[in-house]
């Protein structure tokens, strides 16, 4: 079977084969992972949806706390009059307007006297006061956008007395900054609050009054309920004694008789059922220190409930729960597994149609290509039978042009090759025969033009390798031709048999490499890992011979092997007369610190480094330089 005959059915083969396994591939994964997909991404959201819940509730409970911080210190430095409560009124009411979580924000003292700012019914913003004025009834006044106080809006039907609601009962028993308890608010509207309170001794130790932030709850409920776990799936925070704080489901946290509600008897049976699980699997919410992860099955279904603790230095001790039915992910899993199905086949329809027309459009000029090389070797090429393809401007047009100028330049090197070695026949011949007639001529000299005459093309041919693979050295690439044929002239080279050890970890560095011919391979001796195999062109050991660090690999030949050698002595002298390919070198090494800075623990280990190699590591690479090579 011809070339052409070959790719013209494996290039298309080559081509359609990989699409039709990584289709095929691609379409068993997405069935095997679909399943793992909905635990994957169900618990991810669950995890999601814990930390945004933590965030909100921290971003919420921060707040409060360092307010009432400020309000005390603007009372004790005579900012707050508590003589007058006008001078509270402001400041309370711009603090409220700070997150829509504060449903009130006020101040009552130990004369009975109270005062803030609020929300009540459809959101509406109040400032209230009881004092001796109002005959200690609760009064609401309206309020401007600037925070000015307006008309008397309503007035609470009984006295009001601050010191006997719990928030000021809790804040005195605390004597610092607390969270009271939990209660439902009894303002202008039902709603569950939190409250931050802080009280405020004067110098002497006597309480002056309490400042609290009332935290509206229901709006927390509202938060959660707007994150959408899912299509059935809930997310709840209860105390530690199974009370709820505040829940997605549409029930709340206290009943119609505005009464708290344990999550154990919500009326959602979803927190009511994963409240039991939790009960029972850890016997006790208080028992729960750090989050946990929980998979139970109900109603036929399976759930994932993340459990997490949120404290805070106030006394705050919650636990936030997402419970999330994994069924509310499979319907959209299912689509996307088979929609990835279909387009995957469509795929591979429209792949094989390109890839047939591809690879008929690729094969046509390889396989003249190919003929033409086939004529090259049995010297019948002619170079005009691919000018059309030398015309076109694609890679197979350079590929051409280069095929044909190569043809072009064999043919020229033969005939010039040719016309050499009948010189060389002329002039062997005039030897033996004056050898012959005794004219001076000896065996040993006859050997020695055959040996020159053999190696005329190969030496030229190593010079022009040496120059291009010396110019891939970082160090000597900015060097001038002339300065690499002044480094080849100082190196040598050496024929190394198969299996020979080249170089080996920890002697010392000084000697650089290039392979001319042949290969060999780096390993690590002591642990015996095979690092590398290295071919003709390549290079090793430039950096140990520059900064005189010892070996870090093992090299060992795989074939017989001619390497170009530089040693430090020759390049030493070599640097001394030329001052300036020294300060080339030189320069080139503090351009590339990051080389150096791979091996920094190797030159602390041998004692190399100092001060200079971070502070000044042009003054390091001038020291090593003189310190090896005198320069």
């Amino acid at each position: 079977m011809s070339s052409s005959h070959h790719l013209r059915r494996t290039v298309p083969l080559v081509m359609i084969a990989p699409l039709v396994v990584g289709v095929g591939v691609t379409g068993l994964l997405a069935f095997l992972n679909g399943r793992s997909t909905v635990n994957d991404l169900a618990q991810r959201l669950v995890d999601n949806i814990a930390q945004r819940v933590e965030n909100e509730v921290v971003a919420t409970i921060t707040l409060p706390h360092q307010l009432n911080q400020w309000n005390a210190d603007q009372l004790r430095l005579g900012l707050l009059n508590p003589e007058d409560l006008s001078t509270f009124e402001k400041p309370l009411y711009s603090q409220l307007q700070q997150t829509p979580y504060f449903a009130y924000v006020y101040w009552g003292n130990e004369q009975r006297e109270f005062v803030g700012a609020g929300r009540v019914r459809n959101n509406q913003v109040v400032l209230a006061r009881s004092n001796a004025e109002t005959d200690y009834y609760y009064y609401n006044y309206e309020v401007d956008a600037q925070g000015n106080r307006g008309a008397r809006q309503s007035i609470e039907p009984e006295p009001y007395d601050p010191r006997q609601r719990p928030w000021y009962q809790d804040a005195v028993a605390a004597k610092q900054a607390t969270w009271g308890s939990i209660y439902i608010w009894a303002g202008g509207y039902e709603d569950i609050a939190l409250p931050a309170v802080y009280p405020v001794f004067n110098p002497t130790g006597q309480l002056q009054g309490v400042f609290g932030i009332d935290i509206s709850l229901g709006n927390l409920s509202e938060f959660l309920r707007g994150l959408g776990v899912g299509k059935t799936g809930h997310t709840f925070i209860i105390e530690r004694d199974g009370l709820l704080v505040a829940s997605s489901s549409q029930e709340g946290s206290y009943d119609a008789q505005l009464r708290r509600v344990e999550a154990i008897n919500s009326q959602e049976p979803l927190i009511q059922n994963t409240a039991q699980m939790l009960l029972n699997n850890m016997g006790s919410f208080t028992s729960l220190d750090d989050y946990q992860k929980f998979s139970f099955r109900w109603q036929g279904k399976q759930h994932l409930v993340r459990v997490q603790p949120i404290r805070d230095a106030y006394g705050l001790d919650w636990l936030i729960v997402v419970v999330l039915p994994k069924a509310d992910f499979m319907q959209q899993v299912n689509l996307q597994t088979r929609l990835s199905i279909i387009l995957g086949l469509a795929s591979l329809c429209l792949a094989i149609i390109l890839g047939l027309i591809l690879g008929y459009w690729v094969i046509r000029p390889i396989v003249r290509l190919n003929e033409a090389a086939t004529e090259l070797r049995t010297q019948q090429f002619e170079p005009s039978t691919i000018e059309d393809l030398t015309r076109r401007s694609d890679e197979i047009g350079e590929f051409a042009r280069v095929f044909q100028n190569m043809a072009i330049t064999l043919d020229t090197q033969e005939q010039s090759l040719e016309e050499q070695l009948q010189e060389m026949q002329l002039q062997l011949g005039d030897k033996y025969r004056k050898l012959i007639r005794g004219q001076g001529q000896n065996l040993t000299e006859l050997k020695q033009i055959q040996k020159k005459a053999k190696l005329i093309r190969e030496v030229k041919k190593i010079e022009i390798n040496l120059v291009e693979a010396l110019k891939k050295v970082t160090y000597f690439s900015s060097l001038k031709e002339t300065e690499i044929q002044q480094i080849i002239e100082a190196g040598y080279q050496k024929v190394f048999d198969t299996g020979e050890y080249i170089c080996r970890e920890d002697e010392p560095g000084d000697e650089f490499y290039i392979i001319v011919s042949g290969t060999v391979e780096i390993f690590v001796e002591k642990i015996n890992k095979y690092l590398t195999q290295l071919k003709p062109g390549a290079f090793f050991g430039e950096l140990s011979l520059l900064i005189g660090i010892p070996r870090t690999a093992t090299v060992i030949t795989r074939e017989e092997t001619r390497l170009f050698i530089l040693n430090r002595e020759a390049l030493g002298t070599l640097l001394k007369q030329y001052q300036s390919l020294a300060d080339e070198i030189t320069h080139q090494l503090n351009l590339h610190q990051a080389e150096l800075q791979e091996r920094q623990e190797l030159l602390r280990k041998y004692g190399l480094l100092d001060d200079d190699f971070n502070n000044n590591p042009m003054r390091w690479v001038q020291n090593r330089m003189k310190t090896l090579f005198g320069v």
